[in-house]
């Protein structure tokens, strides 16, 4: 009787973990901000080089032993270039890969996520950062006949959070056991300076950008994070904001850690691992005990599966199976 007790218990706590707390987010219920398609939420491919770095990353995932993904564009990328010697460190011991490629928007990813690139993992952390480059025009009117000949669509802060939300949807329902760390986009000025690396220290001095006012593109920045930051449900989906960072004291953006007002240096991107450090360390052990608790539940299914198709809690085990995707 103990025994049967115990198991009930089990099943009751992975149902409520699963149906009651992980499937009522209204915002991932409802889908979207806008409550529309658009190019934002859309899976679209890319060309050229970037299918070629898209097919490069699907076969290292294939290569097995995945237990953390950072998802995202190029800022994302820089992991394998100014971060590597921080990855090496934090990442590269979790068995970590990097899914970022340059000039990725949300609709990108998207394709991505459902077109291989998690396919056959279970990582247990999923980092997510993307939507900068949504957010590169303000003019957010244009015809679609103007849209077609830009390089970059320009989006607004409730399209780009669509976009987002997608993706986390996408997370979500491929990975089931993976906790999703959502970060709000990184502070940026109105304007990327051009080949910072090709100039010297006074040329960089004379023309005042070492500390930044930020403009209206950050004031965009900051309306987007305020939307991303509704999906978080501490359950899956888990929302932080750590631009703050990234600044100086008095609010400005240095050269120093964005050298070109967007990407990160070495020094910044030791700044991002700090910031995120704690929560991947207890996002990694909430993944671990939930399937831990998954498996407990399984090696309980025949004792508990009932000649009507009814566990002793009297769910089917359909909705199980069902529910825990939203886990």
């Amino acid at each position: 009787m103990c025994k049967m007790h115990t198991k009930m218990s089990v099943f009751a706590l992975l149902i409520s973990l699963s149906v009651i707390s992980g499937c009522h987010n209204r915002y991932i219920d409802k889908g979207f901000v806008t409550g529309q398609k658009h190019h934002a939420n859309t899976a679209t491919p890319n060309f050229g080089w970037w299918y070629q770095e898209h097919l490069r990353i699907v076969n290292e995932v294939k290569q097995g032993n995945v237990d953390m993904i950072f998802v995202g564009d190029s800022i994302t990328a820089g992991w394998a270039g100014e971060g590597q010697r921080t990855w090496d460190k934090y990442y590269a011991p979790r068995n970590a890969r990097n899914l970022g490629i340059g000039g990725d928007r949300t609709e990108h990813v998207l394709w991505r996520l459902q077109n291989g690139a998690i396919d056959g993992i279970a990582p247990k952390v999923a980092v997510v950062m993307i939507g900068t480059n949504n957010l590169v025009n303000e003019d957010i009117t244009l015809s679609e006949e103007e849209q077609e000949g830009l390089v970059e669509i320009p989006a607004s802060a409730e399209q780009t959070a669509d976009g987002v939300i997608a993706i986390c949807k996408t997370l979500q329902k491929k990975l089931p056991f993976t906790q999703i760390l959502v970060l709000g986009i990184f502070p940026k000025a109105d304007a990327e300076l051009e080949h910072p690396e090709e100039m010297d220290e006074e040329e960089l001095a004379s023309l005042e950008v070492q500390k930044v006012a930020l403009g209206k593109m950050y004031d965009r920045v900051q309306k987007t994070n305020q939307l991303i930051s509704q999906i978080g449900d501490s359950n899956r989906i888990h929302y932080m904001d750590i631009g703050q960072f990234f600044l100086e004291k008095d609010g400005t953006l240095s050269t120093e850690i964005m050298p070109d007002l967007l990407h990160l240096n070495e020094r910044g991107y030791k700044i991002w691992a700090d910031a995120i450090e704690i929560k991947i360390k207890e996002l990694m052990q909430k993944s671990e005990q939930a399937k831990r608790e998954f498996d407990t539940f399984l090696n309980y299914r025949h004792g508990l599966y009932g000649p009507m198709g009814l566990y002793a809690t009297g769910y089917p085990y359909r909705t199980f199976r069902s529910a825990r995707y939203c886990w």
